[in-house]
């Protein structure tokens, strides 16, 4: 693949190399003429460092001896100066140079651009170890070309912008004004014709002339006593309308005091050739009244024992535009950066809880069910899906008291963001505050990295709090300020972070007991109890048994690659018969169970023996539940984990039985 030409752009900042082409024309100001050669192999190593070229030559023509002459040169490892060159040496160059009076300008980036009457040209280069390059026609005043000045790189890919070949050209003009004064009347028969003034010195209008930037010289008054054209243009003023006049003239009306009583009178007690206005923003004003930024270089001028000021102007409104446009960009970027950077995080949690979510299994899509009490509680659900209040939702372990929580998450406003779940009974005491409200890293001992809590995962999504009974009382007054206030801290961190999340709790237990009993803190109990459903128990809905059983039959006869055609008369009926204290969760076990033990296409059940079973009306809720578990846990021979072990009985995972049997005071005897 070929690689892009190599630009020569005059430095990385171009108002670097604009000051840089001022200090240089400044310098050649009446300057004597035994330090003119010095002058300009100083320049030219100036130039060839800033833009980055290689090569720079300055050769005159020798009219005696029919050939040019390098009498400065600025080269990478070397010196060409005194080499010479005839015309048979470089004819299609020369050609070029002496071409009509003024000579042409021409430049080559590549050695084979050249025309084939240029082949000798190409090969003196070549030699000299330029492989592009560019050449100026050396003229000034009414001489015609006495000379060039080129610079060159030793690459043939080397191409110049034109901003860059544009600035080059006035350093030709300058050096060619600088070296005709060795070709005009001596200095002193011209002040012996009472041309003493340095106004009147028509090689310092040339001179100033050649500038890059508008130049305007002031006398010790402040009187404007000469410009150039692009001052004049600069300003929009003739050239009449603005000599003579004080230089006030050129500034904001609200900048004028400063300057005259300020600025002006400082110059004059230290004067000496610097920027005005350092680390300032400095503005000029056009005929027309509009202001613009400037960079302003002063320069003192001596000349017949009066002090004179060169003011070099540059208009950098564009610049300062380009940069303040830059600068934005730049804040846009790093906002646009920060947001993705947090949208990112967000997804990945998002990601990594999905993941997590998916190796639950969850087994329901849908609440099933057609009897009155579920009919009610998905009506409810429906009425409270569109608003933004929390719901409560009471029921005993293992009713489906998520799945309810999913149905108003999908019928909300937020459902387009994934509903977080949290288990509070499922972890430990240590963990819950971790894992509801995020750390920051070296929180704690083990805190090796920054980790996201799950309200603020739920940001203009619902969180389910599962098992809310069991959230430690000194994270609830926490819980309550984000119901109320919409914000928390992390911990390890003092900044405080606002979330809009919708919050649906559930539990099985007794809250107004919880709250008597000052395990529950009234006033969250409240604040979370705004719209209270309650899921029945599958004892209240044993119409819907037929209509669960043929739905998990469905689904884990697919998963087991069993499919079921029929279910025996008796195991329905003693489905329907079971008081189910694990409810739901205990049916699905029990089903998934039995598949396993009794293949064929018709599906027969041994339900759990109703040894230690409570009737519906019997004791509390809490009492029901103790009884059945103590039995499940009498039944396993209290062997909690693994198959046939108590949790898998009930349908609950090992963590929650042991939360449950630590909440309810069993143990064993």
């Amino acid at each position: 693949m070929r690689s892009q030409p190599k630009i020569a752009n005059c430095g990385e900042e171009p108002l670097q190399f604009e000051r840089l082409l001022t200090e240089l024309s400044i310098s050649f100001i009446n300057l004597p003429a035994d330090l003119v050669d010095n002058k300009i192999a100083i320049t030219l190593k100036s130039i060839c460092h800033h833009v980055g070229f290689d090569y720079s030559a300055l050769a005159q023509w020798d009219a005696a001896k029919g050939l040019f002459e390098v009498t400065h040169s600025c080269v990478t490892g070397g010196d060409v100066s005194g080499r010479r060159f005839k015309v048979d040496d470089i004819p299609w160059v020369a050609a070029k140079i002496f071409r009509g009076e003024r000579g042409e300008v021409f430049r080559s980036a590549r050695p084979s651009k050249l025309p084939d009457a240029a082949t000798r040209d190409v090969e003196v280069l070549c030699q000299m170890g330029m492989q592009s390059a560019i050449f100026f026609p050396l003229k000034s005043g009414e001489r015609t070309t006495f000379g060039f000045l080129c610079f060159g790189a030793s690459r043939s890919d080397r191409e110049c912008s034109e901003y860059c070949f544009d600035r080059l050209s006035v350093i030709a003009d300058v050096f060619a004004h600088s070296l005709s004064c060795r070709y005009v009347e001596d200095p002193a028969s011209l002040r012996s014709e009472g041309r003493r003034s340095l106004e009147f010195d028509e090689r310092f209008q040339l001179a100033i002339e050649s500038f890059p930037t508008a130049v305007v010289l002031v006398d010790e008054e402040g009187k404007i006593i000469l410009t150039n054209s692009r001052a004049t243009s600069a300003f929009g003023y003739e050239q009449d309308a603005m000599v003579g006049r004080p230089v006030e003239m050129l500034i904001p009306e609200r900048f004028r005091e400063d300057h005259i009583t300020k600025h002006r009178a400082e110059y004059a007690l230290n004067p000496s050739a610097r920027s005005m206005g350092a680390d300032q923003e400095l503005y000029a004003v056009r005929s027309d009244g509009s202001e613009f930024r400037v960079d302003v270089a002063l320069t003192p001028i001596r000349s017949n024992g009066s002090m004179l000021v060169l003011t070099a102007i540059t208009d950098i409104t564009e610049r300062k535009l380009s940069e303040q446009t830059l600068i934005d960009m730049n804040v846009q970027l790093l906002e646009a950066n920060e947001k993705i950077r947090k949208m990112k995080e967000q997804l990945e949690s998002e990601n990594i809880y999905l993941k997590e979510e998916i190796k639950l299994e969850r087994n329901h899509t849908e609440v099933v069910g057609r009897s009155l009490p579920i009919l009610q509680v998905l009506q409810n659900a429906e009425k409270v899906a569109a608003t933004n209040s929390a719901v409560l939702l009471l029921g005993e372990t293992g009713t489906g008291k998520e799945l309810i929580a999913r149905a108003i998450h999908k019928d909300s406003r937020r459902k387009a963001r994934t509903m977080v779940t949290v288990n509070c009974a499922a972890l430990p005491a240590s963990l819950v505050e971790n894992e509801l409200f995020g750390r920051e890293r070296g929180a704690y001992t083990g805190a090796l990295t920054r980790e996201m809590g799950r309200f603020e995962l739920a940001d203009k999504s619902t969180i389910f709090l599962d098992e809310i009974g069991e959230l430690p009382l000194e994270l609830q007054a926490k819980l309550l300020r984000v119901l109320q206030e919409g914000e928390f801290e992390r911990l390890g961190s003092s900044k405080t972070i606002h979330v809009d999340v919708r919050v649906i709790a559930a539990t099985s237990r007794d809250l107004e007991t919880a709250v008597k009993d000052g395990k529950f803190r009234e006033d969250l109990y409240y604040r979370l109890n705004v719209f209270p459903i309650r899921v029945p128990p599958l004892r209240a809905r044993k119409e819907d048994i037929p209509m669960l059983t043929w739905h998990f039959l469905h689904e884990l006869g697919r998963r087991m690659g069993r499919d079921i055609e029929t279910v025996d008369a008796a195991t329905m009926r003693a489905l329907q018969s079971y008081s189910w204290p694990g409810n739901v969760r205990e049916l699905r076990n029990v089903i998934e169970r039995n598949l396993i033990m009794h293949p064929g296409a018709m599906f027969e059940a041994e339900l759990p023996e109703k040894t230690g079973e409570v009737s519906a009306v019997g004791g509390t809720i809490e009492e029901v539940e103790r009884n059945h578990i103590s039995a499940m846990l009498t039944r396993s021979g209290w062997r909690i984990r693994g198959p046939g072990g108590a949790a898998e009985a009930l349908g609950l995972k090992p963590t929650t039985l042991e939360a449950r049997m630590k909440k309810l005071g069993i143990t064993r005897k």
